[in-house]
C-alpha cells in the first residue's frame, strides 16, 4: 500500500452559484422556443416536399427527414457553441458535471430520458432540486446554466440516493466542498 486513500467517486466535477443554474421559467422558455422551431421545421419540410417534383407521393420521407433534423437539432446543435434558438434567446448553455460540452451519446441519452420522465414532473423536480437540475439532467450527468457561467468551485462526483414515491433513485451529483 502506498498510503493513498481509496477513490469511490466518479471523478472531479464543478458546481455553480445557485443563480447560474437555469430555473423553471428559463427552461420553459427554452422548451417553448425550441418546440416552435421544431414545429415550423415540420411545416417547412412538408411544404418543401409538396413542391418538389416527385414521381409519386413521398409518404414517409418528409416525416423521416423531420425526425432526423429534429434529432440533430436537439442532440448536436444544443450543446454546440452555436446552440439552439431557445438557448440563444434565453442565454443558456448545457454542460456536463465536469463543466465540459456534452457528447452526442450523452445528449441522445438525455433526449431518450424524456420517454421515462414526464416533462411536467421533470420541471417540478427543477423547483425542488438544490442545483435546479431536472431528473433528465441528473441521470444524463448534465446541467443547464446561464451562458458563460463560471464554476464556483470543484468537488468530487458521487452517486446520490433519493427515495421518492416508492422508488429508490440514484444519480451522479457534484459534492460541494
Amino acid at each position: 500500500m502506498n498510503g493513498a486513500k481509496p477513490q469511490f467517486g466518479l471523478g472531479e466535477g464543478v458546481y455553480y452559484a445557485c443563480g447560474d443554474y437555469a430555473g423553471i421559467v428559463r427552461r420553459l422558455l427554452i422548451f417553448s422556443i425550441d418546440l416552435v422551431v421544431i414545429l415550423f421545421g415540420a411545416i417547412a419540410i412538408q411544404v418543401a416536399f409538396e413542391y418538389l417534383p416527385w414521381q409519386g407521393k413521398p409518404g414517409w420521407l418528409p416525416v423521416a427527414t423531420w425526425l432526423g433534423l429534429s434529432y440533430l437539432y436537439l442532440t448536436v446543435l444544443k450543446p454546440s457553441p452555436i446552440r439552439t434558438l431557445g438557448y440563444l434567446l434565453c442565454r443558456a448553455q448545457i454542460v456536463t458535471l465536469s463543466g465540459g460540452r456534452p457528447s452526442f451519446v450523452r445528449m441522445t441519452w438525455r433526449l431518450l430520458l424524456i420517454l421515462i420522465f414526464h416533462p411536467i414532473f421533470d420541471l417540478i423536480w427543477v423547483g425542488i432540486d438544490d442545483d435546479r437540475q431536472s431528473l433528465r439532467d441528473r441521470y444524463a450527468g448534465t446541467c443547464e446554466t446561464r451562458y458563460k457561467a463560471r464554476p464556483l468551485g470543484h468537488g468530487a462526483i458521487h452517486l446520490t440516493h433519493y427515495f421518492a414515491a416508492g422508488y429508490a433513485l440514484m444519480f451522479p451529483k457534484v459534492m460541494r466542498r
